[in-house]
């Protein structure tokens, strides 16, 4: 996870997309290193509302969003996700 954290500075990358976000750890580690970056939380609404009170006691939720769905039905995410151009973090 640090690796690919590292290389959002190396891609300036600024918006991210956490499908599957679960609590937020993962976006909350992208936010906190860079202060450029937005990120987009996707999954079950349960799991966003714990990543929005871990993201709100980090003072970070003002660049987040969240979409509540599961992230396991494809006939609803793909539409979704064709509207945004996708990267998939290959390593270094």
């Amino acid at each position: 996870a640090d690796i690919a954290i590292e290389s959002l500075s190396s891609r300036a990358l600024r918006t991210l997309m956490d499908i599957g976000a679960n609590t937020g750890k993962w976006s909350l580690r992208c936010l906190q290193y860079d202060r450029q970056v937005q990120v987009t939380l996707v999954d079950h609404a349960i799991q966003l509302a714990r990543a929005k009170e871990l993201l709100e006691s980090a003072g970070l939720v003002g660049r987040a969003r969240f979409h509540a769905m599961d992230v396991l039905d494809v006939s609803v995410l793909r539409p979704r996700l064709a509207k945004h151009r996708v990267t998939r973090w290959r390593g270094p």
